[in-house]
């Protein structure tokens, strides 16, 4: 709790980018096996958003704990994530990326500090949260105060545009978090910054993604269901990391 309010006051420890200054992104996900829900499958894929291209991809098998508590999603895979970014990094550190895009929320959360502020305070590397659906959590209030947000939120999603594109969602204050909508599609993903990264250049950044056809978390959370799919308790040790070449 101690890092966390150090962070919240002043992540000046961990140096800013802007757009210029990202080349490699490394998107990770975890993923929880059907057949032990002891055990998960963490991935993480690199790329060279410059070239929009897949640099590598790595998945591990990890102790998963069953017990969730709403909103401390960092607690059980933030220490999974810095892990596997250690062990990538030390094996190949051209790959270091300048950001990392976590599955979940940065500041958008109801301490300011979701799953991504820790990771970027763990490994000193800026972090971008997106997620596939709206924490409702971090609005607090009464029910009926969520449901006058709930409407707002529903009347701004269904007025997207069909194509790439994002919108600022300030209506819940501070502005921390904006919604990208997808091309010819009515899905959309959330974007809040980590740390030493702005809200603008986290978004800028997805969507360059999505222009040049990668969806980030969307290839790691794939990745990792793949794997998880297919393993048992008797799979092979934690310490095993799985190589995959890009296709």
């Amino acid at each position: 709790m101690e890092e966390v309010e150090m962070f919240e006051k002043d992540d000046s420890c961990i140096r800013s980018v802007e757009r210029e200054d990202v080349v490699i992104v490394a998107a990770v996900d975890i993923e929880v096996t059907s057949k032990d829900p002891t055990l998960a499958v963490i991935s993480a894929v690199f790329f060279d958003i410059n070239k929009g291209m897949k640099l590598e991809s790595f998945s591990e098998v990890i102790p998963y704990p069953q017990l969730y508590i709403p909103h401390f999603l960092a607690l059980s895979e933030e220490p999974h994530v810095c892990e596997l970014m250690k062990k990538v990094m030390k094996d190949r550190p051209e790959l270091k990326p300048q950001v990392i895009i976590c599955d979940g929320n940065g500041r958008f959360h109801p301490r300011r500090f979701g799953l991504a502020c820790h990771v970027a305070a763990s490994t000193g590397i800026p972090t971008i949260g997106v997620s596939k659906n709206m924490d409702w959590g971090v609005i607090g209030g009464d029910m009926n105060g969520r449901k006058v947000y709930g409407e707002r939120l529903k009347k701004l999603l269904s007025n997207l545009p069909q194509r790439l594109g994002s919108s600022p969602l300030d209506f819940f204050l501070p502005h921390t978090l904006n919604v990208i909508s997808y091309p010819k599609s009515t899905k959309h993903v959330f974007v809040s910054s980590g740390l030493g990264i702005s809200l603008e250049t986290s978004t800028q950044i997805i969507l360059e993604l999505m222009g040049k056809g990668i969806a980030a978390t969307a290839e790691a959370d794939n990745l990792a269901r793949r794997i998880a799919s297919q393993i048992s308790s008797f799979y092979f040790p934690f310490s095993q990391i799985v190589r995959i070449s890009p296709c």
